[in-house]
Order: C-alpha cells, then sequence, then structure tokens
C-alpha cells in the first residue's frame, strides 16, 4: 500500500533512482544556490532598524471638536466684518460722476454725432463733430480729481487683439520687420512701417474734452496727460525713437505718433494707457488729471458749481453696440470706487459668524446630552502615534 505525500515534499522512490541523471542533479543545486543568494539579497537591502527608516516616528495631529473650532470661526468674522465695514466707510468718500455721452447732438444742427461718425466718409476723412453737454456738480470733489473715459461691450481681451503689437518697436528697439502679429496693420499701402503697428493701436480712442465751469464766464478748468501712465511702463517697457524715417501713422489716426510725441512711445501717454488691455468688455482708462494749483480756484479739488463739457466726438461706437462715458473721481486707498469690495468681504464675515453660532449650538448641545463629554479624555492618547 501507498502512503500518502504531501503536495510541498517531494518523493523519490528507491526503485526510480535509475532514472535521475545528472543534468537533473546539477539543475537542483542550482536552484538552492540562488535561493540562498536572494535571502543573503534580501538582508542587505533591509533598511536600518531606526525610528525614522522604519516609520516609528512620534506624530501629532489636532482634535478639531466645536469648541476649538467656534472660537476660530468667531475671529475670523469680527475681522472681515470690520474690514468690510472700512471698505464701505472709505468708499463713500470717494466722488464719482458719470456722463454718458453716447447720443449727445451736434452743436448747431442737433444731428446725432452717433450717425455721423459711423458713415466712412465722414470717419475716415477723421471729421469730427463737436457737442456740448451740461451738467451742475452739487457738492465739491475734494483731493485729487481724475477724468477718465469709459466704454462698454468694447472686448480688448480678445485673443487676437491682444496680440497684434509688437513690444519690441514700442520699446525703441526696432523699426523694421515687426511681428507679424500685427498683420493686416503691419505696414501700409506704400510698404512703409506702420508705428506704431497692429491693432490696439490703430484703435486708439481719439475723442478729445475740455471742461469748463461757469463762473459769469467759462473758465476752463486745468488738467494734464502727464502721470496717467503707470511710471514703470514710461521707464522701462515705452521707448524713445531716433528717427521716424520709413514709417507710416496707423490707418485709423488723423496724425502720426511723430506728431503726437516726438521723441517716442515714452512719452505718449495715452497711448501707453490704451494699450493696457482691459480684461472686461466694460471699463474705463485714466484720460486727464486734474492739476491743483495753490493760487487757484481747484487747489483742493474740484468746486460745486455748473459745468460744461465739450466733446470732439470721433470714436465710433454703434457698430457694436457700445456706449460712451465722461467720468469724473476722486480715489481712495483702494483706489476708485467699488463697493463690492466692501459688500463681499461683510457677507464673507457674515458666514463666518453663522458657522460660529452652528457650531457653539452643536457644542452646546452635545456637552448637555453627555454624548461627547468624555471623548476628549477618551481620545487624547489619539494625539500622539507611535
Amino acid at each position: 500500500m501507498l502512503e500518502p505525500v504531501e503536495d510541498s515534499q517531494a518523493v523519490v522512490r528507491p526503485e526510480d533512482d535509475d532514472n535521475i541523471d545528472d543534468e537533473d542533479l546539477e539543475g537542483a543545486n542550482n536552484s538552492a544556490a540562488a535561493g540562498a543568494g536572494n535571502a543573503s539579497g534580501a538582508t542587505s537591502n533591509r533598511p536600518p532598524s531606526s525610528a525614522f527608516h522604519q516609520q516609528k516616528l512620534p506624530a501629532w495631529q489636532p482634535l478639531l471638536t466645536a469648541g476649538t473650532v467656534f472660537p476660530v470661526f468667531l475671529i475670523m468674522s469680527i475681522a472681515f466684518i470690520c474690514l468690510g465695514v472700512a471698505l464701505l466707510l472709505a468708499n463713500s468718500n470717494i466722488s464719482e460722476l458719470s456722463i454718458d455721452y453716447t447720443d449727445c447732438k451736434r452743436i448747431g444742427d442737433r444731428t446725432p454725432c452717433a450717425n455721423l461718425v459711423k458713415k466712412p466718409e465722414f470717419y475716415y476723412n477723421y471729421s469730427v463733430c463737436q457737442c456740448r453737454l451740461e451738467f451742475k456738480l452739487d457738492k465739491p470733489m475734494t483731493g485729487q480729481v481724475y477724468a477718465y473715459y469709459a466704454l462698454t461691450n468694447f472686448h480688448q481681451n480678445h485673443r487676437k487683439y491682444v496680440k497684434s503689437h509688437d513690444r519690441m518697436q514700442l520699446s525703441g528697439r526696432r523699426y523694421s520687420d515687426l511681428d507679424a502679429e500685427c498683420e493686416p496693420y503691419r505696414t501700409s499701402a506704400d510698404g512703409k512701417w506702420i508705428a506704431p503697428c497692429g491693432a490696439v493701436a490703430n484703435s486708439l480712442f481719439n475723442d478729445t474734452f475740455k471742461l469748463m465751469r461757469r463762473v459769469g464766464s467759462l473758465e476752463t478748468v486745468p488738467w494734464t496727460v502727464k502721470g496717467i501712465s503707470w511710471s514703470a511702463d514710461v521707464a522701462r517697457k515705452y521707448g524713445r525713437v531716433d528717427t521716424w524715417n520709413g514709417t507710416a501713422k496707423p490707418p485709423n489716426w488723423a496724425v502720426p505718433e511723430s506728431a503726437r510725441s516726438p521723441i517716442g512711445y515714452t512719452g505718449d501717454e495715452e497711448l501707453q494707457v490704451w494699450m493696457t488691455v482691459a480684461a472686461l468688455p466694460t471699463f474705463r482708462k485714466l484720460h486727464r488729471r486734474l492739476i491743483h494749483s495753490d493760487i487757484s480756484a481747484y487747489a483742493e479739488g474740484l468746486p460745486a458749481g455748473n459745468y460744461s463739457l465739450l466733446v470732439n466726438y470721433s470714436y465710433p461706437v454703434a457698430g457694436f453696440g457700445g456706449t460712451k462715458s465722461f467720468v469724473l473721481a476722486t480715489a481712495g486707498l483702494l483706489g476708485g470706487r467699488n463697493a463690492g469690495l466692501g459688500g463681499l468681504a461683510i457677507a464673507v464675515g457674515c458666514l463666518h459668524l453663522a458657522l460660529c453660532c452652528a457650531l457653539a449650538v452643536l457644542h452646546t448641545h452635545a456637552k448637555r446630552n453627555g454624548k461627547y463629554s468624555d471623548w476628549g479624555e477618551q481620545c487624547r492618547h489619539c494625539q500622539r502615534r507611535r
């Protein structure tokens, strides 16, 4: 009778000895040697037995309970609400007056200027439609007063529009072989290089304004174009031009850049402001700064009273369904008027306060029921793990 044999054991009966050849013995010896080698290799690759290598260092983790978290939310709510109130108070001290002149009518025949400038024969002859707007300033604007123009539905953030300029040309380091992104405003019909090239420069806002104060007669309000651009742009981004030979003006411009700023792009701050493209279709750009002279009526700002705004209307907006406005405003610590920022801060503070109250109620209810009264003691050992 045959005895049962374990699956993991190799049994060789005496009568089978003759069937074992030398190759089988050599293979068995090689397998045994390989097994011994693997065992020694595993031992040599074993990391040291230090706490660091064996990942046995002590670790700490916070125990976040309602009682420890709700004071944090309380502090955050107070901070955000105070910040929001401060922003709203600062915003209330900013004066602003906006005048929409999209539909203003030409002096004399009262023809809407918007209907005139959209005609090709009017626009491409660089004609100007003059209109006048009367307004009253009920309260004086104290502090530095700025004049802006505002446009709506103008997408300066279009990808191809944003790329349509030559930065090397604007810095004064390139006069020819302009960037291909400037097409179709790269060269003129007679083969000259357009300066400045590109769609951004070609669409430069070209309405002009004259603000006058009625004090018996009309008195021109003094303002300046100096200082409307960022100082870094004036110093680094835009450069001087040594020569304007072989260049042409953009098609939509009435005069070349050499007439606007003979020294080059660094002196044309209106162009610099326009070339800083807006992220949203509704935007305003700085146009002028009021000159505050100690011996004038404008030393402390813009006095209250009646004013007249003379507009040289040239920029067409009816084609893309836009509007144009003239804006007078002062500035605060964070710039112009922005009530939304203060309101957002208060909303975030109220949200933190609501969460704080919810956690306080949860904490009180849990302690009253005794459900989690000893939870902290029971799990204190969880703070440190070895």
